[in-house]
């Protein structure tokens, strides 16, 4: 686990690396951040961008993580959150997933991110950060670990309210069909 024993930061790997708080805006120059030709806020415009020249590691993830849509955990990609990108998220579960370069293990960025994974553990997100090399090397295993935190993560979506789901069915015509429990 790295610097930090808290069980809502975990590292994938090796050792953690850490944040400080400036979020994207430092990464817009006033110019981008002034012409929003299409209208479409700039962290939007950043997020599209991101998601278009994403990293090695970070490809070969997302094609493993948008698989588990069909499994319950819908996963977003460079989702723009109070301020940062985060590299993957399941909003549902509360998790996001960082992938870290070389450059997370120099001190101040570990620094940064440390910042960051307390400021997203606040707004109830665990994080777990994988090193890029580990993705390259063992995909299979981070995998794995990521699931096992999902699994373990309670399902925050909305439980079907009373009349909704599991009482009675609708047959293929639009009106209500027999109850699915007693098939009256």
């Amino acid at each position: 686990m790295g610097r930090d024993s808290s069980p809502q930061a975990s590292r994938v790997g090796n050792p953690r690396p850490s944040f400080d708080g400036q979020g994207y805006r430092h990464l817009l120059t006033r110019e981008q951040i002034k012409n929003t030709s299409s209208g479409m806020r700039p962290e939007i415009q950043r997020a599209r961008e991101l998601r278009r020249n994403m990293s090695e590691p970070e490809i070969m993830l997302w094609s493993r993580l948008r698989r588990l849509r069909s499994q319950g955990f819908p996963i977003r990609r460079q989702f723009p959150f109070r301020g940062y990108f985060l590299d993957f998220a399941c909003l549902s579960r509360r998790v996001v997933i960082e992938v870290d370069g070389f450059q997370h293990a120099d001190d101040r960025q570990a620094e940064h991110d440390f910042v960051r994974d307390r400021i997203l553990e606040r707004h109830g997100f665990r994080v777990i950060r994988v090193w890029a090399g580990e993705v390259r090397r063992n995909l299979g295993d981070v995998m794995d670990q990521i699931v096992t935190v999902l699994e373990a993560s309670p399902d925050l979506r909305s439980p079907p309210r009373a009349g909704e789901g599991g009482e009675r069915q609708r047959d293929g015509w639009g009106t209500a069909g027999q109850d699915s429990a007693t098939g009256d």
